[in-house]
């Protein structure tokens, strides 16, 4: 009898721990999703109220990295819910990997600024949707994962948005946007979501070797700041 009520104990909490992963899943999709299309618009009505500097849009997408030291030294320093003293299981190779990760992001956001600059926000909008076919590309190159009727189905919707898209191009642009602007800010969008896939598929395999959330927080907070400091070099030069 001891033993049933045991494993029932153990049953709800497993339930309530999946429960608590579900709500954190779609916090962090909600989050995710309000930050991609609010990052989009708040750029391209940067440029379209005469905003000139693309430094300062770059610089702004990657500048927010010091709201990260309140997850990763609050329960170290504070709440003293940790004994893992922060970036103490950090390594050269590690480092070195985030550091050339910081500056693909750096790259991926310099892209996007300037694609952000050109393009109008429907437009952009649907080339960064080009990201998901690059993600599953590079998910069964990298992730040795296996592509499904979904996954497939999403591409080819995808494919079908870019014929239209070409279609539907001269309705879509901005008459003070010429030809040679309108073809970069394309293929700077297109080039821009490769890039970020990239980004993505090289961080997710690096997270698979890690069973810390802390670790996590820290790793992107290198990255984040490796980018800050190239955009800052760049933009003050």
């Amino acid at each position: 009898m001891g033993n049933k009520e045991r494993q029932e104990e153990l049953h709800a909490t497993d339930k309530k721990i999946t429960r608590n992963k579900r709500y954190m899943l779609v916090l962090s999709y909600f989050l995710l999703v309000v930050g991609l299309v609010s990052s989009t618009i708040l750029s391209k009505y940067y440029f379209t109220h005469k905003g000139a500097s693309e430094w300062l849009s770059i610089w702004l997408q990657c500048s927010g990295f010091s709201f990260l030291l309140i997850p990763i030294f609050l329960p170290y320093s504070i709440l003293k819910s940790t004994i893992q003293k922060p970036f103490t299981d950090f390594n050269r190779k590690i480092l070195t990997l985030l550091i050339l990760l910081g500056i693909i992001l750096e790259i991926n956001n310099v892209i996007f600024s300037y694609a952000a600059s050109y393009l109008p926000v429907s437009t952009s909008s649907l080339l960064l949707s080009s990201q998901l076919g690059f993600n599953l590309v590079l998910s069964v190159i990298m992730g040795k994962q296996k592509i499904t009727f979904w996954n497939l189905t999403t591409v080819i919707l995808i494919t079908l948005c870019y014929i239209l898209l070409t279609l539907n191009s001269n309705r879509e642009r901005p008459k003070s946007l010429t030809e040679r602007e309108y073809f970069i800010g394309f293929f700077c969008t297109i080039s821009e979501g490769l890039l970020y896939a990239l980004y993505l598929a090289v961080v997710e395999k690096i997270n698979k070797k890690i069973d810390c959330y802390e670790m996590v927080m820290e790793m992107q907070l290198v990255m984040e700041v490796t980018a800050t400091a190239l955009t800052t070099v760049e933009w003050c030069s």
